[in-house]
């Protein structure tokens, strides 16, 4: 057993609006049964007003089997968890199908969705706005509310991953205002004064184009807190089946017309958009120096994406490359965490100085999402040959024991002669134990063994090591830690709160995915100083500082009270 306190730790993939909005909508979580979620539903129904539309969040919606066409049950959208699919019965359809025809349409269609997932997240805030009708579906005292509830879960701010809905900017920046009018000595700024900060946010390209392009640099000084960027969706999720695998062991050859058009569905799991669309927004984005975050689950998506910036790069003589390089120098570095970048920010605006000539480390122009089923050989090409910024989730290394048990039921149903079409060549029932087992997927389209899925601690040992090798001997502790590795950690807020991420670091299904509570606290933001580590004999509870505490317990993590 052992107890440790960190400091509040950044959250550097989030999703601050759409889950604000979840935080106020009906879920299933306590209903282990469809017959009590359908009784739910329908209690739900008899208590709705006329015209009104309920919002329900769903686990999986591959799974659902309920009618949700029933009579006595009241328009409703079910959102699948991810937010990448959504199924409306037909009462609520007959309400949107005037503002939103595709979406009503084909929303069923999982394949389609990801294909057009800018719109589908607008149609939630637009479902969300017949519901709190005719309340504003963001006000600044209830969002006050929903982000001061994440700082107490230890998380001190975020990075907002997929802004949709204008509104949310402009209650954030009240809520930024009302909160640092409360701050008396500006000189001083404490943590506790700090509002919740909301460093970057990435956005659907056709809103930047609407919001962020026609401010030019004036956008800095109407929303100073935040920096804006854009959100591309390469594939979908696991279990959608629409991420993107491939049978290639490292890069898919990067043949532009191999891949456009954009493949029809029947065709899919394969690319949400086309390779062509993909050249064209890294190029936008790295000419205009835009922050670009792309979302890669499968090793296909995150391949075809490699590629098609080391296309840029060559293009450009490796002009883009240097500059890509240099926004992600100090990734890492104490005095620019986006805590710091927001108090040098506060002071600068407080003072009577114009400009400090403080360097605010803007965010790094290229960032990968999620890739979890990137190998660390390949992990260290994306990072420290392209300087491309890595954001993995600790808390998605537990994807490994569903995708574990999912093997093994189709061991059981199928047999071990038909196992070769949804599993890897040559693997029995008896290997499914066998960590060394190895194999190449066999197709694209083919979800990985559970052995491959995100694999954070072995990305960052083959990574310091590779970079000790490339420096030499040295004393230097941060050659020990990923310091000087463009790596970082989110939560996709399943679930908030820091416990998801210790968890994900200390006690995940599978060695390869465990590392340490230094990388972990390096990785969001914080200082790895500011870690308390607690004698297991003394009554560590008793003066704890004011940080999140937490114990380590036969594999498992607690957060103390």
């Amino acid at each position: 057993m052992s107890h440790f306190s960190l400091p509040a730790l950044f959250d550097w993939h989030n999703h601050p609006s759409l889950d604000y909005i979840v935080s106020q909508c009906y879920s299933f979580e306590e209903y282990d049964s469809n017959e009590a979620i359908e009784s739910f539903i329908i209690d739900n129904s008899f208590r709705a007003k006329r015209g009104q539309v309920d919002l329900y969040f769903w686990a999986n919606l591959s799974e659902f089997s309920i009618d949700i066409n029933r009579k006595d049950i009241s328009p409703a959208v079910f959102v699948d968890i991810s937010g990448h699919a959504a199924i409306l019965n037909d009462k609520a359809k007959s309400i949107f199908i005037d503002e939103f025809p595709a979406i009503c349409l084909n929303s069923s269609n999982f394949y389609w969705c990801e294909q057009h997932i800018e719109e589908l997240f607008q149609f939630y805030f637009a479902v969300c706005r017949k519901m709190k009708a005719p309340n504003p579906v963001f006000s600044v005292d209830s969002l006050t509310i929903y982000l001061n509830g994440l700082k107490e879960r230890g998380i001190y701010g975020c990075d907002e991953l997929y802004l949709v809905d204008w509104e949310f900017v402009e209650t954030y920046n009240s809520y930024i205002r009302n909160e640092l009018s409360k701050i008396v000595d500006h000189s001083r700024i404490q943590d506790k004064d700090l509002p919740f900060i909301i460093s970057n946010m990435y956005m659907g390209e056709k809103l930047y184009n609407e919001k962020i392009v026609p401010f030019g640099d004036s956008i800095k000084k109407l929303y100073p807190y935040s920096s804006f960027g854009i959100k591309v969706f390469l594939d979908g999720v696991i279990e959608n089946g629409t991420a993107c695998f491939s049978q290639y062991p490292k890069h898919i050859p990067f043949v532009p017309d191999q891949y456009d058009p954009l493949p029809p569905i029947s065709k899919q799991p394969s690319l949400s958009i086309s390779c062509k669309e993909i050249l064209r927004i890294i190029d936008k984005c790295l000419t205009n120096s835009i922050p670009l975050s792309v979302h890669c689950i499968g090793n296909g998506a995150s391949s075809v994406f490699v590629s098609c910036v080391e296309a840029i790069y060559s293009k450009s003589a490796h002009s883009l490359r240097e500059k890509v390089f240099l926004s992600v120098q100090n990734i890492h570095n104490p005095k620019f965490s986006p805590k710091q970048r927001f108090i040098m920010k506060f002071k600068e605006l407080s003072s009577t100085i114009s400009h400090l000539g403080v360097d605010y480390s803007p965010p790094p122009l290229l960032r990968m999402e999620h890739c979890m089923f990137v190998s660390p050989v390949d992990a260290w090409h994306i990072m420290m040959d392209l300087g491309i910024v890595m954001c993995m989730q600790p808390n998605f290394s537990h994807d490994a024991s569903r995708m574990r048990e999912r093997e093994r039921k189709i061991i059981q149903e199928k047999g071990e002669k038909e196992i070769s079409a949804a599993l890897p060549e040559k693997v029995k029932s008896s290997d499914l134990e066998s960590p060394q087992q190895k194999y190449t997927p066999k197709s694209r389209g083919f979800v990985p063994s559970f052995r491959e899925c995100n694999p954070i601690g072995d990305i960052i040992r083959h990574c310091i090591k590779r970079r000790k090798e490339t420096i030499g001997k040295s004393d230097s502790h941060y050659l020990d830690t990923i310091e000087q590795i463009p790596l970082i950690f989110g939560t996709d807020g399943m679930p908030l709160g820091a416990i998801s991420f210790v968890s994900g670091a200390l006690c995940p299904p599978l060695e390869s995915q465990k590392f340490s509570i230094e990388d972990l606290v390096i990785g969001t933001g914080s200082n790895p100083k500011d870690i308390i580590i607690y004698d297991s004999t003394s009554d560590s509870t008793s003066s704890r500082p004011e940080q999140t505490m937490f114990e380590v317990v036969d594999e498992s993590v607690w957060e103390i009270k």
